[in-house]
Formats: structure tokens, C-alpha cells, sequence
């Protein structure tokens, strides 16, 4: 069962986990759920970068619903973002199931 948030407890007793050796393991994981090496990547940095900078709600805690919802076929890894309407400085898009901190980064690219 995936821990939310607001249920982690921290304490001294957790193992602190380097930054760049947390990346790679998300990125093997990530991988084996059939992303690419470079959405794995992207994946993986994203998750860790919220975690540092303090965003927990969208950080490690969040990383094994996006694994149950990947092996429930609710998101699909390589799967982008697609314009569906666009008018002027207004655009709507359609996530198709992507995952959800790929869609966010492509939508704050543009």
C-alpha cells in the first residue's frame, strides 16, 4: 500500500539516500515499467528535484501510486500531451494518460 503524504512519518531512524544514486533507481524502475531512458530520466529527476526543494505531495511519497497506476493501466508511460483545441493565447490539451509530472513539464515548456 502506497503512503501518502500526510502519512509519512519522519524521523532520525530514516536512511538518507544520496541524490543522484535515488535518480537511478527511480530511472531502473521506471524503465522496467516501460518508459523510455529519456522520459525515465526526466521522470526521475522530477520526483527527486520535489522532494529536495521540501514539495513532498509530489515527490518519493507519490512514486509507488504512479507504479500501481502504470500496472493498472490507468497511466501509460509514453504517452504524451496532445493538442485538442487551440484559439488564439488559449489552448486545451489532452493529457492521454500520460504521466502526470511529464504532461506538467511539457505544459510549463510551452
Amino acid at each position: 500500500m502506497a503512503c501518502l503524504p500526510e502519512q509519512t512519518v519522519y524521523n532520525n531512524t530514516m536512511k538518507r539516500i544520496p541524490y543522484q544514486e535515488a535518480i537511478e533507481v527511480l530511472k531502473k524502475i521506471h524503465i522496467k515499467h516501460g518508459y523510455s531512458d529519456d522520459r525515465a530520466e526526466l521522470s526521475s529527476r522530477l520526483f527527486c528535484e520535489a522532494n529536495r526543494d521540501g514539495v513532498l505531495s509530489h515527490g518519493l511519497a507519490r512514486f509507488p501510486n504512479l507504479v500501481a497506476a502504470i500496472d493498472a493501466n490507468r497511466v501509460l508511460p509514453e504517452n504524451s500531451p496532445e493538442q485538442s483545441w487551440g484559439g488564439g493565447a488559449l489552448e486545451r490539451w489532452d493529457g492521454r494518460q500520460g504521466p502526470g509530472n511529464l504532461n506538467a513539464h511539457f505544459a510549463m515548456s510551452r
